[in-house]
């Protein structure tokens, strides 16, 4: 059985485990049948969760953050090949044609 609770922020994890830990010793007295081989222990929820895998989680995060970087640059290097193919397009209107918003 799972059971998840926040401490307060004064609270250290030691101090919860110690209290956890007489909690634990007066159920397995009051019912020792139900309580027998079971365990309290508080732990951190990042470290309970990402735990080994941080080193990896950091490595995939740098990859994608790579990957967004390339997509962008070949998304302005888009924009600026189709304003160069127009540039003389723009020049031949603004030359012939009105000025301004029309």
């Amino acid at each position: 059985m799972l059971g998840v609770a926040r401490l307060k922020s004064d609270v250290a994890i030691a101090s919860a485990n110690a209290s956890l830990d007489i909690v634990s010793r007066r159920l397995q007295a009051a019912d020792p049948k139900v309580e027998a081989g079971r365990s309290i222990e508080a732990l951190l929820a990042h470290d309970d969760l990402v735990g080994d895998s941080r080193q990896p989680l950091l490595l995939l995060r740098a990859c994608v953050a790579a990957v967004l970087l390339i997509a962008c640059v070949n998304v302005s290097n888009l924009l600026l090949a189709g304003a160069v193919d127009r540039q003389s397009e723009i020049a031949v209107r603004s030359a012939l044609g009105p000025r301004g918003a029309r």
